[in-house]
């Protein structure tokens, strides 16, 4: 476990857990994007997020793979 440092806190705090980021790993399974899993506590309680980087090189077009992500999510 590697604690935040100030970029991926600053991307976490956007996500507005409700809780306060304490550390991220690198999730180094994948073979396309750039993963990490972060812990944020609340009332003393740790819960885990996902935060992905778009490989841009293989997704030319992340603003449009976004929105078709959630238009899927809303249906």
């Amino acid at each position: 476990m590697i604690f935040l440092d100030g970029r991926i806190q600053t991307i976490a705090d956007a996500f507005e857990t409700g809780g306060n980021a304490v550390s991220f790993v690198q999730i180094t399974d994948g073979n396309i994007n750039t993963t990490y899993k972060f812990s944020a506590v609340t009332d003393g309680c740790a819960k885990d997020y996902l935060l992905q980087k778009i490989n841009t090189f293989v997704f030319k077009n992340p603003d449009e793979l976004m929105l078709n992500i959630v238009s899927v999510t809303e249906f």
